[in-house]
C-alpha cells in the first residue's frame, strides 16, 4: 500500500497580498530551517494562508520514498480515490510533470525529482494566479522535493552506499575546482585584454594629441612667411629668410607626413626587404650629403676599421637608418660639436655607433626611448620639434635586417647609438 500525506489550510479572509522575493526567500528559509516533514509542511501551510490568503494548500508524498518507485497506475487510482484529484489534472501533472491548471485561480505543481514525481503541491486562491506567480511557487516546489528526498534518505546508508557517495562528491568537487581554475584563466585573459584595450585607448589620445600638436607647428610657420611675401614692401633679405624658413617648415612637414606614413604601412603589411651587398662607407656618404642644409655648427668625424667588410642590408632601410641616427644626434646636440661614427666587423657581425655630445638622456628615458611616440621632456627638448618615431621606425628596421639596435646615454654628456647587422658571407 502508498499512502499520501496532505494538509489543508482555509483562509478565512478575501485579502491577496502581492508576491515579492522577501517573502519568498522567507518561504524558502523554512524549508532550510526545519528537519521535520510535517513541521515544514505547517509553516509552508501557515505562511501561504497569512501572507497571501490562499484558499487551499494541499501537499501530497507519494509513499516510501526509499523503496521503488511505486506503480504509476497505483498512485493514480490512490489519488481518483482521494476526492480531491480527478483523473485529468492527476494525468497532466503525473506524465507531463508540468503545473496543472484549473481556470487562473487553481493550480498543482508536481513535486519532481530525478525525473520521478515524488508528490503534488495544489493551492487554490482568491486571487487570479500570474506567471509570475506560478514562476516562484513552481521554483518553490522544486526546493519542497529536494527537501522531502533528504528527509526520507535512511541515515544507515550502507558502505557502498557510502563509498558511491564519496565519488560522486569527489567528482563534483573535481569539475567545480576544474571549472574555477578555467574561470581564473579566463578572467585573467579578460583582464589583459581590457588592460591592452585601455592602453590602445591612451595610445590613440596621446597620438592625436602629439600629431596635432607637431603637425600644426610648422604649417604656422609657413602660412605666417607666406602671409609676410604676400607684402607688397619687403627687402630682399626678408624674401630670402622667409623663404628659407618656408623651406625648412615644410621638410619638416614632410618628414612628419613620411613617418606617418611609414608606421601605418608596417603595421599592415610589413617592411618590404631585399638584402644584397651593401658597402657601409658608401651609405655614410650619401647620408651626409642628404643632411648637409642641417649641419650648421656640427663636426663629423669618422672612426673606421682599415679592413672593413660589407654588411648584408637593404640599401633603402639602411640609408634610412642612417638618416634617422644622424639627423637624432643633429637634433640633440644643438650647441654643435663633433659627432663620432664608428664602425668595425668581426667573423660574423657588423657593429656600427652613431656618438653625440648633446643633452644626453636620463636610464628612465633611455629604456622608453624605442617606444612609438615617445618623447624625453625636458626644457631643453620642447623647442625641439617631432612626433617621436623616428627611433621606433629605425628599431623596426633594424629588426627586420635580422640587426639589433642599443643606447647608452649620460644626462648632460650626450648619446651613443649602436647597432650590429649580419655580415655579407
Amino acid at each position: 500500500m502508498y499512502h499520501c500525506i496532505s494538509t489543508m489550510v482555509r483562509a478565512d479572509t478575501n485579502t491577496n497580498k502581492l508576491f515579492n522575493w522577501l517573502w519568498f526567500r522567507n518561504l524558502i528559509k523554512i524549508i532550510e530551517d526545519y528537519a521535520d516533514l510535517d513541521l515544514i509542511k505547517e509553516k509552508v501551510s501557515s505562511s501561504l494562508k497569512s501572507y497571501l490568503s490562499f484558499l487551499e494548500v494541499e501537499i501530497f508524498i507519494f509513499g516510501n520514498l526509499n523503496q521503488e518507485q511505486p506503480d504509476g497506475s497505483e498512485i493514480m487510482q490512490e489519488l481518483i480515490d482521494s476526492e480531491f484529484f480527478d483523473r485529468r489534472l492527476i494525468e497532466d501533472v503525473l506524465i507531463s510533470k508540468s503545473p496543472s491548471r484549473v481556470g487562473s485561480y487553481q493550480i498543482t505543481f508536481p513535486l519532481e525529482l530525478r525525473g520521478r514525481v515524488i508528490g503534488l503541491f495544489h493551492l487554490k486562491s482568491f486571487d487570479e494566479l500570474s506567471e509570475e506567480h506560478i514562476s516562484l511557487l513552481w521554483a518553490f516546489a522544486d526546493q519542497l522535493a529536494i527537501k522531502v528526498d533528504e528527509l526520507q534518505m535512511p541515515n544507515n546508508l550502507n558502505t557502498l552506499s557510502k563509498i558511491k557517495i564519496k565519488q560522486i562528491s569527489d567528482s563534483i568537487f573535481n569539475n567545480l575546482r576544474n571549472f574555477l581554475e578555467a574561470s581564473l584563466v579566463k578572467l585573467k585573459v579578460l583582464e589583459q585584454k581590457n588592460q591592452e584595450l585601455v592602453e590602445i585607448n591612451k595610445f590613440k589620445v596621446d597620438l592625436i594629441n602629439n600629431v596635432s600638436h607637431e603637425l600644426r607647428t610648422p604649417l604656422v610657420g609657413i602660412l605666417g612667411f607666406s602671409n609676410m611675401l604676400q607684402r607688397h614692401q619687403n627687402s630682399p633679405e626678408i624674401i630670402n629668410e622667409a623663404s628659407l624658413q618656408i623651406v625648412d617648415a615644410s621638410n619638416r612637414l614632410s618628414r612628419m607626413i613620411d613617418d606617418l606614413i611609414q608606421l601605418n604601412r608596417a603595421n599592415n603589411i610589413g617592411w618590404q626587404v631585399s638584402f644584397e651587398k651593401v658597402d657601409f662607407k658608401e651609405m655614410i656618404e650619401f647620408a651626409l650629403k642628404a643632411l648637409a642644409p642641417l649641419q650648421t655648427n656640427h663636426q663629423f668625424n669618422f672612426n673606421f676599421n682599415d679592413n672593413l667588410a660589407a654588411l648584408r642590408a637593404d640599401k633603402k632601410l639602411l640609408l634610412q637608418i642612417i638618416e634617422n641616427l644622424l639627423t637624432n644626434a643633429i637634433k640633440y646636440s644643438p650647441d654643435g660639436g663633433e659627432i663620432l661614427i664608428s664602425a668595425h666587423s668581426d667573423n660574423k657581425h657588423f657593429h656600427f655607433s652613431v656618438s653625440d655630445h648633446g643633452i644626453g638622456m636620463t636610464e628612465e628615458d633611455v629604456e622608453k626611448i624605442f617606444d612609438r611616440f615617445y618623447r624625453v621632456k625636458s626644457a631643453k627638448t620642447n623647442k625641439i620639434h617631432g612626433l617621436g618615431l623616428g627611433l621606433a621606425i629605425c628599431k623596426d628596421l633594424i629588426t627586420a635586417l635580422d640587426g639589433e639596435i642599443s643606447c647608452k646615454s649620460i644626462l648632460g654628456e650626450g648619446s651613443t647609438f649602436t647597432i650590429t647587422l649580419p655580415l655579407y658571407l
